[in-house]
């Protein structure tokens, strides 16, 4: 059975009051949720915590839900917004976290991409961890970009909206992502190599 549309969910909850759907809808965006928030903020019990607040700010502020837009982008923007207020209270400066695009390649361009990595060397699992290394490693504006489209399949223009940034800056976000993680790959398959 195909699952039911979340943004469906969403207005049978606000609309009649219908508890079964939004437990439906919790079931089906838990997991998905759970890792974008652990992703961002590197913590369990910190993505936990969030994890609670984003669905309570969800109920409070159902009203301002859209119906023409796609209500998991818009409870993602919850989730965004709230780590940065995570991340303000932590004394970290937003601007660390929303860098312009330039710096962002200035950044990234130091660790020049080439051609793919002989990665068919790793394991699948030795892959899937330097992987998660690498994307743990990612300015936290690019990591949330290849998160949401890799992980989530967020279309990008919906991304823009998340992120509040031009759609530009978001596809260059992600090419900046790929070729880092691309990278990091290959320096990992490299060194393996090497002590074989």
């Amino acid at each position: 059975m195909e699952p039911i549309d979340p943004g469906v969910l969403f207005l049978r909850y606000r609309e009649g009051g219908d508890m079964s759907a939004f437990q439906t809808l919790m079931d089906q965006l838990h997991v998905p949720l759970y890792n974008y928030l652990l992703r961002l903020l590197r913590h369990r019990d910190d993505a936990e915590d969030a994890l609670q607040e984003v669905w309570l700010k969800t109920i409070r502020q159902r009203d301002r839900y859209n119906e023409q837009g796609q209500f998991t982008s818009w409870m993602y923007r919850i989730a965004h917004n709230h780590c940065l207020d995570i991340f303000r209270r932590r004394g970290r400066r937003i601007e660390e976290y929303e860098q312009k695009s330039d710096e962002e390649g200035e950044i990234l361009d130091r660790i020049a991409a080439s051609d793919p990595s002989p990665r068919e060397n790793l394991s699948e699992k030795e892959q899937m961890a330097v992987l998660e290394e690498a994307v743990a490693q990612l300015p936290e504006a690019i990591r949330e970009v290849y998160i949401l489209r890799a992980i989530h399949d967020i279309p990008f223009k919906e991304i823009a909206e998340i992120q509040s940034a031009p759609l530009g800056t978001v596809l260059s976000r992600m090419h900046q992502a790929v070729r880092f993680l691309k990278k990091s790959i290959q320096i990992t398959s490299l060194s393996e190599e090497k002590s074989a």
